[in-house]
């Protein structure tokens, strides 16, 4: 069964959400989580949160906001455009836009331990990851084409295979400057374009 976030909602500082059952924010709703809120998921499905609304997650350096064993996604249906906003967040052992969708998102000084999923499908509007780290993470696997995705002053570590692996960019959307690349043995090049795919492309500078 899935959950359905039909009205504005706000998850407040010191709670915990134990996430047992699959939750969608609907679209024109926001679903806003303070400071010091903790998510615990069960590392499967029924742990999701897909976003065809607003979610606008809103931590402090001082007081993050947690969450583990759970996928965040910005939905599938293009009538609707999601918007996923996370800044002072620590994910551990989830995913993070697992699949295609139909939005955009700014994520920022937050971090992401054992995280997987990363596709970064055409975003519909300008998107960006900043001052985020990275450890032990799947491949973030990028696709623009009318607009703009800035991956800046992050820090990957002991990240798995390619770091940031372009499958397509046709306007010299793709911006990757001024990240720190520290390679584990997992770890196998920093950036990458998909071989065999035409379209992969990057600027790329200062990493």
């Amino acid at each position: 069964m899935t959950k359905i976030v039909d009205k504005d909602t706000t998850w407040t500082s010191g709670s915990t959400i134990y996430l047992t059952e699959a939750l969608e924010v609907a679209p024109n709703v926001t679903l806003t989580i303070e400071p010091g809120v903790s998510i615990i998921g069960t590392g499967s499905a029924s742990s999701t949160i897909t976003v065809y609304g607003r979610l606008l997650a809103q931590g402090t350096s001082a007081n993050k906001i947690n969450i583990s064993k759970t996928t965040l996604n910005i939905g599938k249906l293009s009538q609707y455009t999601g918007y996923l906003n996370l800044n002072g967040v620590a994910m551990s052992d989830g995913s993070l836009l697992t699949d295609y969708f139909y939005g955009y998102f700014d994520i920022s000084n937050s971090s992401f331990d054992n995280v997987f999923g990363l596709y970064i499908w055409y975003p519909k509007f300008d998107s960006s990851f900043t001052q985020n780290t990275f450890t032990k993470s799947g491949v973030m696997q990028t696709l623009t084409s009318n607009t703009k995705l800035t991956i800046k002053n992050n820090l990957f570590t002991d990240w798995y295979g390619t770091a940031v692996l372009s499958l397509a960019d046709y306007n010299k959307g793709t911006i990757v400057e001024k990240n720190t690349f520290l390679g584990g043995s997992n770890s196998k090049t920093a950036l990458g374009l998909m071989s065999g795919y035409d379209s992969a492309a990057m600027v790329a500078a200062d990493n």
